[in-house]
């Protein structure tokens, strides 16, 4: 019962979170902000132009080649002679930072949260100090379930000084963007948007924070009357998790105390096994200097191996001294290598009564297969 209640509970508040979010202001699409006709100030390093867009087709009114505030001067007295118009400001791709991303298409309605913070993150811009927009470009790729967006940013210190020359000619700008990357335009955006929407957001707030509190009031009543009968499920989760706990620790017990015998016995039969490295070190004492092996093969208690030596048949009486060999024999005639300038020979030989078996599948493992 308590988990039926839990997921209407959480059914409701997904409800009224999108209710909310269907309550704020949004900002202007990019195409609202585009008026049929409007006069553009495009302000570039060498020189001010006022501009007539209407119909996508732009027309050149006034220009001043005096860069700066000086110059706007006389553009805002060709504006004043169209004042039904909208006026914006159109500044240069250089003033403008952009940058490609890639967002998941359902937080589209979040898209300038999110840019925002990633700038934050990942750029040196500080949201203090910049204006920002966004748009998607329509060649813009993105994977299924994306979308391509291309996200502005301009600096304050160099859009606000050319908004305040311009309020102080009189002229108050409704819009600003940049040029787009041909010059045949401005992109989509409205960095002023973004400010103004900021500002109706807050004013509506004050209706949807009530409700919200209204919202949480409910929920708080709703999680009191489920707080006692979810921990009671929660205890007998609980309870249940330590039952199987318990019978899992048993059975690692069992199997602990199994594997331990068996490492016991195991200890005891290699106890009684002579190790490989004292065979090799065995050899290696009785062997002279003049002599080595290049070939070692044991199987069992049976020892092969084949070598140089300035004397073969003299290797075979050093052999049967030693208390670990028995039964030491040249397998092969005795062959003299002129490169080497020495007899190449092979011998058998048997681990004496004292030295215990070897396991011919542990001395494979440990001399890399029984051949070195």
């Amino acid at each position: 019962m308590a988990s039926n209640l839990s997921s209407a509970l959480t059914t409701f508040l997904r409800w009224w979170g999108n209710e909310l979010g269907a309550l704020l202001p949004r900002g202007p699409s990019a195409g609202q902000s585009r008026a049929a006709r409007r006069l553009v100030v495009s302000v570039e390093a060498a020189q001010n132009r006022l501009i007539l867009e209407r119909s996508g087709r732009s027309e050149t009114l006034a220009k001043s080649d005096e860069p700066g505030a000086a110059g706007l001067i006389e553009i805002a007295r060709a504006a004043r002679e169209r004042p039904n118009l909208p006026i914006g400001v159109r500044l240069g791709v250089e003033n403008c930072f952009a940058r490609m991303m890639e967002l998941p298409a359902q937080a589209e309605a979040e898209f300038g949260r999110i840019l925002d913070l990633d700038m934050e993150r990942t750029t040196p811009f500080r949201s203090a100090d910049v204006l920002t927009a966004h748009y998607a470009p329509p060649s813009a790729s993105a994977p299924r379930g994306k979308r391509g967006i291309r996200h502005l940013i301009v600096k304050r210190r160099t859009i606000e000084p050319i908004l305040n020359e311009m309020r102080s000619l009189g002229i108050e700008a409704s819009f600003a963007d940049c040029w787009d990357e041909d010059r045949k335009g401005g992109v989509p955006v409205n960095f002023l948007a973004s400010g103004r929407d900021a500002a109706e957001r807050r004013a509506g707030l004050a209706p949807t924070l009530a409700g919200l509190v209204l919202a949480l009031a409910i929920s708080a009543v709703a999680i009191a009357i489920l707080r006692h009968e979810s921990a009671l499920e929660a205890v007998q989760e609980q309870t249940e998790a330590a039952r199987s706990e318990a019978a899992s620790v048993r059975q690692a017990v069992e199997a602990s105390q199994s594997v331990s015998a068996q490492i016991s016995a195991m200890e005891e039969l290699l106890k009684a096994r002579l190790p490989v490295a004292r065979i090799l070190e065995e050899l290696t004492v009785i062997l002279p200097d003049s002599a080595w092996v290049s070939d070692l093969r044991i199987d069992g208690d049976l020892v092969e191996f084949t070598g140089f030596a300035k004397s073969a048949a003299s290797l075979v009486p050093l052999l049967e001294k030693s208390p670990l060999f028995s039964e030491a024999s040249l397998t092969s005639p005795v062959v003299f290598d002129n490169q080497e300038d020495k007899e190449r020979f092979s011998v058998r030989l048997r681990l004496g009564d004292g030295a215990g078996i070897l396991d011919a599948g542990t001395n494979r493992a440990a001399t890399g297969g029984a051949k070195l």
